[in-house]
């Protein structure tokens, strides 16, 4: 046997407090991030709440068919009765989960929180989302770790073995089957049988099993027997079932000249307070702090704006039609569109709610989280790409990007890799090749 060290450079992308942040204070919901904030103007003596002005109440964008957004002034107030019904509510899942959180502090409670508001329905980190947050799969039958997932930050790790490791058990699991090993000591008969035969102990499979491990049906029934009292979605058992309040964060409505107006609502306006008080030594840390926040407000109020343009643009049939007509997207192609990154886009799209006339409806609606690249069904898409192509110049064929342009004018997102992919299906050859053979596509 021969020992040998060998180097290995990686690149990996460290999440900043700051991003951590501005993360946190993006996926909030509108009565969370009201909480939120008063609850970090009280603890830092630098901070105080301004109410809003028409100065300081945010855009409004306008759907023009040129796609250009316009200003428009708005007024807006502070529902305070809304505001009153928010915090009588009973804790959220967040707040019961934090009450574990008393031992754990500094930038592993900052990052835990992070990972907490990136769980599921289920309570689950999926594969996808611990990859956007910089870690990277393991395989647990080979390291014999318990984490299916591994991040090169200490801190990070330690954050998401605690998360692991939090009531109800099961929290943080990948999905179903690491959730379900997650509530068993790690000698149990049960944790290999889900390992080696997850699909038919799921199925049910019991005469498979009893061939595929020689064991009589009574020793299988006492294998299984914990499955009964195992947790399969750890956050609905401790989600509190009470009706939550839903305060829309973009707000359409039609104009008397058939045009439509979104306004993004729903972030708190803060400012520091006197330069004197900002002097002392004593405060940086809370001076840091007060920047981040305003930072990060910021940026949750123009990635919002981003969004409600995207909608003004692009889902003009939804807004004339009602839900029936509304075309969701991928995730992965609007965060192109929009020039953000699709995990910022999943976590702005988590507990918002956009209103159209008397409807409330969920923002992650709009959005899927499949590999579609068009608003518009294929065919029309295909339709549209053989239009013009047809009508072109021959002497100046259109590129695969002018299509794309073109097409965005007609009010259909879609990615350049997507049209030279329909363009080929339809048998049509580069633009080089029509310059120099016309014929070719006609």
């Amino acid at each position: 046997m021969s020992l040998h060290h060998e180097l290995q450079q990686t690149q990996t992308q460290q999440a900043s407090p700051a991003m951590l942040q501005s993360l946190k204070v993006l996926q909030l919901s509108a009565p969370e991030l009201e909480q939120w904030v008063d609850r970090e103007v009280a603890q830092n003596p630098l901070l105080e709440r301004v109410s809003d002005s028409p100065s300081e109440t945010p855009q409004d964008y306008i759907y023009t068919d040129s796609s250009s957004p316009k200003d428009h002034t708005a007024s807006s107030e502070t529902d305070s009765q809304a505001y009153l019904s928010a915090i009588a509510q009973p804790p959220s899942f967040q707040e019961l989960l934090q009450e574990q959180l008393t031992d754990v502090d500094g930038e592993v409670r900052e990052y835990l929180e992070l990972l907490i508001e990136n769980l599921d329905d289920d309570g689950f980190l999926p594969p996808e989302t611990l990859r956007s947050l910089g870690f990277r799969h393991v395989n647990l039958l080979e390291t014999k770790t318990q984490t299916p997932f591994i991040s090169d930050n200490p801190v990070h790790q330690e954050a998401y073995e605690i998360l692991r490791t939090l009531h109800p058990r099961g929290l943080g699991a990948v999905n179903l089957k690491d959730c379900l090993r997650l509530q068993l000591p790690q000698t149990h008969p049960l944790v290999r049988l889900l390992n080696e035969a997850y699909e038919d102990v799921l199925h049910h499979r019991f005469a498979r099993l009893q061939r595929k491990y020689r064991c009589t049906p009574e020793t299988l029934r006492n294998w299984l027997a914990p499955l009964r009292k195992l947790i399969f979605s750890p956050k609905k058992t401790l989600n509190n079932e009470a009706p939550q309040l839903i305060t829309p964060e973009i707000i359409f409505s039609q104009n008397s000249d058939g045009s439509w107006t979104a306004t993004v609502a729903g972030v708190p306006h803060i400012r520091l307070r006197s330069a004197s008080d900002i002097e002392h030594s004593a405060l940086s840390d809370d001076l840091k702090r007060a920047r981040w926040l305003m930072r990060a407000l910021t940026r949750r109020q123009q990635t919002l704006e981003a969004i409600a343009q995207y909608i003004l643009n692009y889902q003009r049939d939804f807004l004339e039609h009602g839900i029936a007509a509304l075309h969701p997207q991928s995730i992965k192609q609007v965060a192109e569109i929009l020039r953000l990154s699709p995990s910022t886009l999943s976590r702005a799209a988590q507990e918002k709610y956009i209103q159209v006339q008397h409807q409330i409806i969920p923002l992650k609606k709009f959005f899927t989280h499949g590999n579609g690249n068009s608003l518009a069904p294929s065919p029309i898409v295909r339709e549209a790409i053989q239009k013009l192509i047809a009508q072109e110049p021959s002497l100046h064929p259109l590129t695969d990007e002018d299509i794309v342009k073109n097409l965005q004018e007609q009010g259909i997102a879609v990615a350049r890799r997507t049209v030279s992919k329909y363009r080929q299906q339809l048998g049509i050859p580069t633009s080089h090749v029509r310059r120099i053979f016309p014929q070719a596509t006609r």
